[in-house]
């Protein structure tokens, strides 16, 4: 029959328009694929939602053929076709309108492509947010082959209260790395500055000195994780290696980090190795709570302080076994007790001892957490056990070399202990480690301070201001401290001048008293005097700044019983400090350092900053 006849079949696709809404859709269905592909990910919508816009579109296709062969398109409206009598006139595409149309459309998707393919080749990530650049860092040393740096995993959970959890996977992960041989790992702090802004690959690697950057996607479902994992080369952004998708139980979580560390590792010809992680499974709830409170801790705030405290301790009743947790809340109390120490709140010494209880268990239950070690070491060292710490903090590079924050630990261990030039290549390789981490810069250009590298101090400085605006104070004091040496008088006084003014009362710690001797030394002593008397009617009783204050005005011998009790945190503004260069001479000087029990190694430490000062104008 006519019907089972090819060429009228072929003909009467073509009737009906069947090729050309066949060709339109293909090429329409191409640019809206395009299109979404490219605006998408600045919303920061899911990488389902535009796998899923594919299927659609794809499905769509013999739908949209099926339809301009059963229906056709008249004046009246959209009729069946065997309602459409044989004359009725039925409008027909322009051929040269479709044409160009058509034309139009592929090259609307075709400069789309283009462009995709361009930006993904000067390395342009997924994600882009926010147009807030990063402070500026200059690696240190050349970018290592073998380096990496996680990111901030995307959260994918309904709840977006589970943005600690997913941030909890991306650094526990690379906990897991940092112990892999020969694999250099950036710190959690700097990794986590891109979280929700934009930077191309290539600009991420390079403040961070790493060759590969780790991204990936976490998703909790009740007692369930999906995980999956990429591995892109920071040079040009291209994807080296991505997982698939991992979904476990929430208590294999341990088991599925070193799964995916174990695979990053292999690709880049490295081996995972013995990470001395015991296998284990964890309660779900105790590990929810463990990065709820390693979360909280990370602010630094006194209410951060204590609701990881709390987080900590619910953990603990869940699962009192959990070493973990155990050391996070070492970590949490100590680090607290420095805070209040230093903002003269009290309870220091309770804080203290819960630590040192806290850390014994972790230790004791797992042998091989270098977390434990670290709070342990950081422990002694703020007890006075300055050697009995540099011992622990071997055995914390021996698990994880990558440890940031416990180089940068053992680096102020160095300096109170006069080994100033080892000290010098800690505080290095800390910042190397963590180049955009607050507490970290703002560590480094103190420590450039102390040794007379003045410029390169300021420079440092203003990284950290730039990284915390939230606490300015101790950084600002610095900062005057240092214009002040450069010979930069007039900017020096008026940044005193602005920390007298600000009303902040957390943190100030030394700052007050920073800005104190700027003025006196500045050549406006009845400032620093009406200054130092403000504050002397202010500060407790108690404190220790009390002491510096009153020297910074000349008052050596009414500061004398203050500066007995200056805990260990201060020490090194005793050894190398400007501040105390004319006190040096004073014979009262050398018997506070011997009741301080540090005689020994102040004077280590002035022979050593005599010989790097020589060795520097030498080199000069």
């Amino acid at each position: 029959t006519a019907a089972m006849n090819p060429g009228n079949f072929f003909a009467e696709l073509k009737r009906r328009n069947v090729y050309k809404v066949a060709v339109a859709y293909a090429v329409v269905g191409w640019l809206v694929i395009q299109i979404s592909s490219t605006v998408m990910p600045t919303f920061h919508a899911p990488e389902w939602v535009v796998q899923t816009l594919i299927v659609i579109v794809a499905l769509g296709f013999p739908i949209a053929l099926v339809i301009a062969w059963a229906f056709e398109m008249t004046p009246e409206g959209l009729k069946r076709t065997e309602d459409v009598r044989p004359d009725e006139k039925i409008p027909q595409w322009s051929r040269r309108k479709f044409a160009g149309l058509i034309i139009s459309l592929a090259l609307a998707a075709a400069g789309l492509l283009a462009f995709q393919f361009l930006r993904s080749k000067s390395g342009t990530p997924p994600n882009p947010a926010s147009s807030t650049p990063a402070p500026a860092v200059t690696p240190a040393s050349p970018i290592p082959e073998k380096s990496v740096a996680v990111l901030a995993f995307t959260n994918l959970s309904d709840d977006k209260e589970n943005e600690y959890f997913s941030d909890g996977i991306s650094e526990e992960l690379g906990n897991v790395l940092g112990r892999v041989p020969g694999l250099r790992v950036s710190g959690r702090n700097s990794a986590f500055y891109f979280k929700g802004k934009s930077a191309t690959a290539q600009e991420i690697g390079q403040k961070l000195g790493v060759a590969y950057l780790v991204t990936g996607s976490v998703r909790k479902l009740s007692e369930q994780v999906r995980i999956t994992a990429q591995l892109i080369s920071a040079a040009d952004g291209f994807q080296v290696w991505s997982s698939e998708p991992l979904t476990r139980e929430c208590k294999d979580i341990f088991a599925v980090q070193d799964e995916i560390a174990g695979l990053i590792a292999q690709n880049l010809k490295l081996k995972l190795g013995d990470t001395g992680r015991v296998p284990k499974t964890v309660n779900p709830e105790a590990h929810r709570l463990l990065l709820e409170g390693r979360h909280f801790w990370n602010l630094r705030t006194q209410e951060g302080f204590a609701r990881a405290e709390a987080a900590y301790t619910k953990a603990l009743e869940i699962d009192p076994q959990f070493a973990e947790a155990h050391a996070g809340q070492a970590d949490n109390y100590q680090i607290r007790a420095q805070y209040r120490l230093l903002d003269g709140l009290g309870g220091e010494e309770e804080d203290q001892k819960r630590a040192l209880a806290e850390v014994q268990a972790a230790i004791r239950l797992d042998p091989a957490l270098p977390e434990a070690y670290a709070a342990y070491a950081y422990l002694l060292h703020n007890q006075g056990k300055l050697a009995e710490a540099d011992q622990y903090y071997q055995k914390v590079f021996a698990l994880n070399p990558n440890y940031a924050i416990a180089h940068l630990w053992h680096g102020q261990l160095l300096d109170e202990l006069g080994r100033l030039d080892e000290a010098v290549e800690e505080n290095r390789l800390a910042y190397e480690l963590d180049p955009l981490g607050f507490i970290i810069v703002d560590r480094y250009a103190q420590h450039l301070e102390l040794v007379h590298r003045f410029e390169e101090a300021l420079t440092f400085n203003e990284r950290a201001a730039a990284l915390r605006a939230d606490i300015w104070m101790p950084n600002q004091g610095e900062r005057a401290m240092i214009l002040l040496a450069l010979g930069r008088t007039k900017e020096a006084i008026e940044v005193a001048r602005s920390i007298q003014r600000s009303s902040s009362n957390w943190p100030r710690w030394t700052a007050d008293a920073d800005a104190v001797w700027v003025l006196h030394r500045g050549g406006v002593p009845q400032e620093a005097e009406s200054y130092a008397a403000q504050l002397l009617q202010t500060l407790p009783e108690k404190s220790y700044v009390r002491g510096m204050v009153l020297a910074n005005i000349g008052r050596f011998a009414e500061a004398l019983p203050y500066l007995e009790r200056s805990p260990i945190l201060i020490r090194r503004n005793f050894f190398w400090s400007e501040n105390w260069d004319e006190w040096r001479s004073d014979p009262r000087f050398l018997p506070l350092m011997e009741k301080l029990g540090c005689a020994n190694e102040y004077t280590v430490a002035r022979q050593t900053l005599s010989r790097m000062l020589k060795e520097r104008g030498a080199a000069k």
